[in-house]
């Protein structure tokens, strides 16, 4: 039983050191900065991840 216990809080301090990059690309003239910005929010917010930055 204690080895579950502390293979569960290596588990979580795991998850604590990831982080999401938001990546924009622009590869038309139809596309904006604003409306890839706007999808990859909307996307993760269904998903309920989290960007830490933007690149």
């Amino acid at each position: 039983m204690a080895k579950v216990h502390i293979y569960s809080e290596n588990l979580l301090s795991l998850e604590k050191k990831v982080m999401i990059y938001g990546y924009i690309r622009v590869s038309s003239d139809k596309q904006t900065v604003e409306n890839q910005r706007f999808e990859i929010n909307n996307f993760c917010k269904k998903e309920k991840l989290i960007i830490n930055g933007w690149l």
